[in-house]
């Protein structure tokens, strides 16, 4: 099984995935020291040499799309305004890579307010929004909601996009199931 992991991070989406699986993780942040697979530091919105894959799973930035449901007088919103047009390039470059490489399954994660912009999610699960192609069955586990307990540390936004495990066992059981 060929896996790309596209805005990595941590490795969230491929915490639970089989050692066996082909696993290669792309982000524009160095996360090369803590990503539990082959990681390559890049630029998603140039670089070209991803191939086929199996499984394509990605989660662009989701902290624009966050801030535009903000009200408009929030202080964070006023000092940091959200930058839609580069949200949005990023999440249409995740389905362009997702076309290109032709996987059999797919999933995108993002925020609720992204989909002002991308289109109505297929599913949520907790507070992460789902695009995919697989009809996921979905467990109520005890981490859906996690991602507002992280305490204040310089790594704070990459633990807190870190996918929930057992959203990372729906998809791997149900493509076991399928393969």
């Amino acid at each position: 099984m060929k896996v790309i992991d596209l805005f990595c991070g941590l490795g969230g989406w491929v915490q639970s995935f089989p050692a066996a699986w082909d696993i290669t993780g792309y982000d524009i942040m160095d996360f090369s020291g803590r990503y539990p697979g082959k990681f390559i530091k890049a630029d998603l919105l140039e670089y070209r040499d991803f191939g086929h894959a199996d499984l394509v799973v990605a989660s662009p930035p989701c902290t624009d799309f966050s801030k535009a449901s903000f009200p408009p007088t929030w202080k964070s919103v006023q000092r940091y305004p959200p930058n839609i047009p580069l949200a949005v390039k990023l999440f249409e470059r995740a389905r362009e890579i997702i076309r290109q490489s032709r996987p059999q399954f797919w999933i995108i994660e993002n925020v609720r307010g992204s989909q002002k912009y991308m289109g109505r999610a297929d599913m949520h699960y907790g507070s992460r929004y789902l695009w995919t192609n697989m009809a996921l069955n979905l467990p109520q586990g005890s981490d859906m909601y996690g991602k507002w307990l992280v305490s204040p540390s310089p790594d704070r936004p990459a633990v807190r996009a870190v996918i929930p495990r057992s959203l990372s066992v729906a998809v791997r059981d149900y493509i076991e199931a399928g393969i």
